[in-house]
C-alpha cells in the first residue's frame, strides 16, 4: 500500500485556502442555493419535483472540475452520476453512485451503471468520518446539514460547536476500517462521506450501503496538487445541489493559491523545511 502522498504541511495549507474562502455562517445568497427541498422545483433545481418533464435540465449549475483526477461527475437532465477512480499507482478502481432529483424516476441500471446505488438529492443531512469533508460541507454553507463527525476533535469553531450542541454525534474517525454503525443508524444522515486507503478495502462503505445508508468514498488524498484536491468541494456539492456555490468558492481558492505561487515564485530566497 502506498502511503498518502499529502503531507500535514500541505493539509493544512489546503484547509487554509478552503476555510479563508468561507464565512463561518453561510450567506443569505448560499443559504437560497442549499435550502431545505419542499413540494415544489426552484430554478436551480434544490427541491422535489412534483410534475416530472423529461426534457427539462435540473441542473442548470454544473461542476466545472479542471484539476482533480480522482472523481468525475456527469449529468443527465434529472440525475447526475458521481464516478470514484483513484490512479491505479494509488489503488485503482471506479465506484459509482446514482445522484438522482428527488421526486424523478430512476433511470435504467445498465452498462457501468448496473448495481450502482441510487442516492436521492438533495441530501438534507450529511456525515463524514474525516475533517475535510466536514470542512468542505462548512464551506459551502452546510454546518446546519452535519449530523455525524469523526471526532469532537475537530478544528473547524463552527463544526465543533454543532458537537457541542449536540446536533452532531460522533461516528468514528477511521482510515481503513467501518464507522460506528450503531451511531449512524440512529441519525440516519442521507449522504455519509467515508475517507478509504483505497476502493479494494472500503470496507466501512460498503456495509454502510448494505444496511441502507448512503455512503461515498473520500479519498482526496490521491490527488498530487492542493487544486486537486480542493476540488473535491465538488464531490460534497454534488449531494446537495450546491455547484454554483462550489463554483464560486472554488474561483476564489484558485486565485488566491495563484496569487501566493506568484508571491513565492518571485522570491528570490527559498528557505528549505
Amino acid at each position: 500500500m502506498r502511503a498518502r502522498p499529502s503531507t500535514t504541511v500541505a493539509w493544512v495549507v489546503l484547509v487554509g485556502l478552503m476555510v479563508g474562502c468561507g464565512s463561518p455562517e453561510p450567506a443569505p445568497d448560499d443559504r437560497a442555493v442549499v435550502a431545505s427541498p419542499s413540494t415544489d422545483v426552484s430554478a436551480e433545481g434544490d427541491r422535489c419535483v412534483t410534475e416530472f418533464d423529461p426534457d427539462r435540465d435540473y441542473f442548470p449549475a454544473k461542476a466545472d472540475v479542471r484539476h482533480a483526477r480522482g472523481f468525475s461527475i456527469s449529468y443527465h437532465k434529472h440525475y447526475k452520476v458521481l464516478r470514484t477512480h483513484p490512479p491505479q499507482d494509488q489503488g485503482g478502481g471506479t465506484d459509482v453512485i446514482v445522484l438522482l432529483q428527488c421526486g424523478t424516476p430512476a433511470p435504467p441500471l445498465r452498462g457501468d451503471l448496473a448495481g450502482a446505488p441510487v442516492v436521492e438529492i438533495p441530501a438534507r443531512t450529511g456525515a463524514a468520518n474525516e475533517d475535510l469533508s466536514l470542512t468542505r460541507m462548512r464551506v459551502l454553507g452546510l454546518v446546519d446539514r452535519v449530523v455525524g463527525m469523526g471526532s469532537a476533535g475537530v478544528f473547524d469553531p463552527s463544526l465543533r460547536a454543532r458537537w457541542s450542541s449536540g446536533a452532531a454525534v460522533e461516528i468514528g474517525a477511521s482510515f481503513h476500517g467501518p464507522p460506528r454503525f450503531e451511531v449512524l443508524l440512529e441519525v440516519m444522515p442521507d449522504v455519509t462521506f467515508l475517507s478509504t486507503a483505497s476502493l479494494a478495502r472500503a470496507e466501512g462503505l460498503r456495509r454502510a450501503r448494505s444496511v441502507g445508508l448512503g455512503a461515498a468514498a473520500s479519498v482526496s488524498w490521491v490527488e498530487p496538487t492542493l487544486l486537486g484536491q480542493a476540488e473535491w468541494l465538488h464531490q460534497v456539492a454534488a449531494f446537495f445541489n450546491a455547484e454554483e456555490v462550489a463554483n464560486e468558492r472554488l474561483a476564489a481558492i484558485e486565485a488566491r493559491y495563484g496569487a501566493l505561487e506568484s508571491a513565492v515564485g518571485a522570491s528570490g530566497r527559498r528557505p528549505l523545511v
